[in-house]
């Protein structure tokens, strides 16, 4: 199947990438440019477009909402699991451990996101979470209607 390329109101020109099945790019937002990728599955790019957009969207407007639901996810986690191991001053406060969340990656799916769910697009956001979790990024899973699905360390 031929793809063209996708773009829409609030990202750029995506390019097909046949080897890995999916369009892929740059989004400008915070001041930053990150890695946007598309894997439609089998899906078209007309609805691929309109997720995308409409998540975009939200996020530029509502990037700080973004980063509390995290912080509410995760932040209990690190004050008691792994906080601990680094023996750095003290606990976290909910403000500074969301001033640490950076937005490294937005993937865009066509799938699965739960085990009970039908095929539908949802995104996988990646913040780089400033070494709380060592290396490890912190992940956030928004279904088809923009909703959060979950909060997780990678």
């Amino acid at each position: 199947m031929n793809h063209p390329s996708l773009s829409g109101n609030t990202f750029g020109k995506l390019t097909w990438y046949p080897d890995h099945n999916c369009w892929g790019g740059f989004l400008s937002i915070q001041q930053s440019e990150i890695p946007l990728t598309v894997i439609p599955e089998s899906s078209d790019a007309a609805s691929a477009t309109s997720f995308t957009d409409s998540l975009i969207e939200k996020l530029k407007q509502h990037d700080s909402t973004f980063r509390d639901y995290v912080t509410n996810s995760l932040l209990e986690t690190y004050n008691t699991e792994w906080h601990p191991l680094t023996g750095e001053g003290p606990e976290l406060s909910a403000a500074e451990f969301k001033s640490r969340l950076k937005l490294t990656m937005l993937q865009i799916s066509f799938g699965k996101l739960g085990m009970s769910t039908p095929k539908e697009w949802y995104a996988q956001l990646q913040y780089d979470a400033d070494d709380m979790f060592t290396e490890h990024p912190v992940l956030l899973f928004i279904d088809h209607s923009l909703n959060f699905h979950n909060a997780t360390i990678g």
